[in-house]
């Protein structure tokens, strides 16, 4: 069995609610986007330690410039993860 992700970029708006859940159902992540052929998938080349992905967590949540606190937030961490995984590479 393989653990492989299965990712689907497609134009914001472009599926309705149903169909997103079906492709969810069969193991398909669909990212939507404006422009989805500028969407690039980062692989990291190591592990983020625990203690990295903690600090952006709490960077995250500590964070008093978000607009909307939930969406803000998460937008936030996942942005600081990404650092996290590339501010090693070349």
């Amino acid at each position: 069995m393989t653990n492989a992700i299965s990712i689907l970029p497609i134009k914001h708006g472009s599926i309705d609610a149903y169909d997103r859940a079906e492709l969810r159902k069969a193991g398909i992540v669909v990212v939507e986007h404006d422009h989805p052929e500028e969407l690039r998938l980062i692989t990291p080349s190591h592990d983020i330690p625990y203690g990295g992905m903690l600090r952006c967590a709490m960077l995250a949540l500590n964070s008093n410039t978000m607009a909307s606190a939930a969406t803000g937030q998460r937008e936030h961490f996942m942005r600081l993860l990404v650092n996290e995984m590339i501010k090693d590479k070349p």
